[in-house]
C-alpha cells in the first residue's frame, strides 16, 4: 500500500487528502509533490497504473518553438506549445515542411500552377504584383524587408530542389544550366567592370575640366 515518502515516478506522496469515485470503487487522493516542485492531487489508482506520472508542465514538456514552460493550465497534456503565437508559428512550420516534400517530389509544382493562371488570365501577374504592392505600401520598411527576405529564401529553396532533381534524373539538362549561370555571371561580371571604367573615365574628365578651368583662370589675371 502506498504510504506518504513514497515515489511513482516523477511524484512524491506527502499526505492523503480524501477519496474519489474510481470505477466502482472508492480510491484514496495524495497530495504529491513533482520534481519540479509542483504539488497536484492525483488518485491513487492512476498513481499505481502510472497514469499520472508527472504534473502536468512537466508532461508537456518545453515548448517545442520557444522552448518556455507550457504553464497554462486550460491546456491539454498533449499539448506541446506554449501560447497560441508558438502554436501558429508549429502550424506554418509543418505547412511549409509538407510543401517542401511536394516540391521535391514535383519542383516545377509552382511553376506549372502559375503557368495555368496565367493562360487562363493573361493578366494574372500584373493585377496579382498592383495587389501586392498595395498591401505592402502601409507596412513598416522592417515588415517589407522580412517579405523580402521570405520571397528571397522561398525562391532559392526552390531552385534547389529543382537543381538536386535535374542533377539526378537530367544530368545533361544540369551541365547545360552549369554553363548558362557561368555565361550570366561572366556577362554580368563584365558589365559591371565595363560601369566601374566609364564612371572612373567620366571622374577622370572632370578632374581635367577641373584642372584647365583654374588654368585659364590664373592666365587670365
Amino acid at each position: 500500500m502506498p504510504v506518504p515518502g513514497d515515489t511513482y515516478s516523477s511524484l512524491t506522496l506527502i499526505r492523503e487528502v480524501g477519496s474519489v469515485k474510481h470505477g466502482r470503487n472508492n480510491v484514496k487522493v495524495w497530495l504529491c509533490q513533482c520534481t519540479c516542485g509542483r504539488q497536484l492531487d492525483v488518485n491513487q489508482a492512476s498513481l499505481v497504473k502510472g497514469e499520472v506520472p508527472a504534473c502536468k508542465v512537466c508532461r508537456r514538456g518545453p515548448c517545442v518553438i520557444c522552448g518556455s514552460e507550457i504553464e497554462n493550465e486550460s491546456f491539454s497534456v498533449k499539448r506541446n506549445t506554449c501560447s497560441e503565437e508558438c502554436r501558429k508559428e508549429q502550424a506554418r512550420r509543418k505547412s511549409l515542411k509538407a510543401y517542401s516534400k511536394k516540391v521535391l517530389k514535383a519542383p516545377a509544382h509552382n511553376r506549372e500552377i502559375y503557368q495555368r493562371r496565367l493562360e487562363n488570365d493573361p493578366a494574372h501577374n500584373k493585377e496579382r504584383y498592383a495587389r501586392m504592392k498595395e498591401r505592402e505600401k502601409d507596412l513598416s520598411q522592417e515588415a517589407r524587408d522580412a517579405i523580402r527576405t521570405k520571397r528571397n529564401r522561398d525562391s532559392n529553396n526552390w531552385r534547389r530542389l529543382w537543381l538536386e532533381e535535374i542533377k539526378e534524373k537530367d544530368p545533361k539538362k544540369y551541365q547545360e544550366w552549369l554553363r548558362s549561370s557561368r555565361k550570366r555571371r561572366n556577362e554580368h561580371y563584365k558589365k559591371k567592370e565595363l560601369l566601374s571604367f566609364m564612371a572612373l573615365s567620366e571622374k577622370l574628365k572632370s578632374k581635367v575640366k577641373g584642372d584647365q578651368d583654374e588654368n585659364d583662370v590664373t592666365e587670365s589675371r
